[in-house]
């Protein structure tokens, strides 16, 4: 097993890999991080995350049962526009919370910087070849033939 894989290790965003779990107060200190700043809004994150995830199980169902293609789109729309109002809400919580708080701190800098490496990576989400009316992936990106 990868050592990025398994218990503890979600996804990879812009390059660099980001944990499932174990934030908030003590996980993320554990890895060097601070704790999130989303904490008064935790049971609405999660509850609107574990909709999402049903939202995803339910497309799994369409496309198992061959469902009208047009109807899987119009369910992923929905799921990647409830990933961003999720995402909005944390990156609101971590600018009113950690970015705030540091700002009049000597370690104000680096949080600024942060969080414009955070901003970057947010707003590539949903940013594909076909989010920018690409109709075919650039050459670049296809399998060399031969």
């Amino acid at each position: 097993m990868d050592p990025g894989e398994g218990a503890g290790w979600g996804l990879t965003v812009g390059g660099e890999r980001v944990p499932w779990g174990g934030m908030g107060e003590h996980g993320s200190e554990q890895r060097g991080r601070p704790a999130g700043s989303y904490g008064e809004h935790r049971a609405a994150l999660l509850a609107r995350l574990r909709r999402i995830e049903g939202q995803v199980r339910g497309i799994q169902r369409m496309v198992e049962s061959d469902t009208y293609c047009v109807d899987i789109i119009t369910q992923l729309s929905a799921v990647i526009a409830a990933c961003e109002k999720v995402g909005l809400k944390v990156l609101e919580d971590h600018i009113r919370g950690c970015v705030a708080e540091a700002i009049g701190s000597e370690d104000g800098e680096a949080k600024i910087a942060e969080l414009t490496r955070v901003l970057e990576r947010f707003l590539q989400v949903g940013r594909s070849a076909v989010a920018a009316g690409e109709s075919e992936p650039p050459a670049s990106a296809l399998p060399a033939s031969g």
